[in-house]
């Protein structure tokens, strides 16, 4: 019986040994290129998505808003507020939200922030493209920004680029896999 004692309590100390190896020699097999997808491991430790997972594209730009933080081109990003659009403008992406406009380089490196000092009247309800001008929309209509962002005019219509899709939770990790 000590015999088997001996072995059962040697369980535990082998499988601290066995995990042990794999976190110190995970670049040696490929474990942290590894992704974890199944949803019940995910909901165990807390890490499934508690609202629904939006993604915006653009030419050169993929924006997703998850849970309150914004990733563009994988990269999180500073942005707090929710995003309504993304604009791929004059090598710069604008992500825009009701309270304002974040620039950033195609790079992720945050450019400039406008707010309501720069910006028509909020708040912004979406943002577009028209003629090649980035726009955005108000209560009073769509405004056509200049190239710096600093005056606007009015426009007729907008073609609306990259809007938000809500994504299901089998979407979601295929997108962020």
């Amino acid at each position: 019986i000590h015999r088997w004692l001996g072995a059962l309590a040697a369980l535990p100390l082998i499988w601290v040994l066995l995990t042990g190896f794999l976190l110190n020699h995970s670049q040696d097999f490929g474990l942290e290129q590894k992704s974890v997808t199944n949803r019940v491991v995910l909901a165990w430790y807390g890490m499934s998505p508690s609202g629904a997972v939006m993604v915006a594209h653009s030419d050169s730009a993929e924006l997703v808003y998850l849970d309150g933080v914004v990733f563009l081109n994988r990269n999180v990003v500073d942005f707090s507020s929710i995003p309504i659009g993304l604009i791929e403008y004059a090598d710069t992406i604008a992500i825009v939200s009701s309270t304002g406009v974040s620039l950033f380089t195609l790079q992720g490196d945050l450019v400039e922030s406008l707010d309501e000092l720069s910006l028509p009247e909020l708040p912004l309800l979406a943002a577009g493209v028209f003629n090649g001008r980035a726009a955005v929309k108000n209560a009073e209509g769509w405004f056509l920004s200049d190239t710096n962002w600093i005056e606007y005019q009015r426009a007729d219509s907008v073609e609306v680029v990259s809007p938000f899709s809500t994504l299901t939770d089998e979407q979601a990790l295929e997108e962020l896999a």
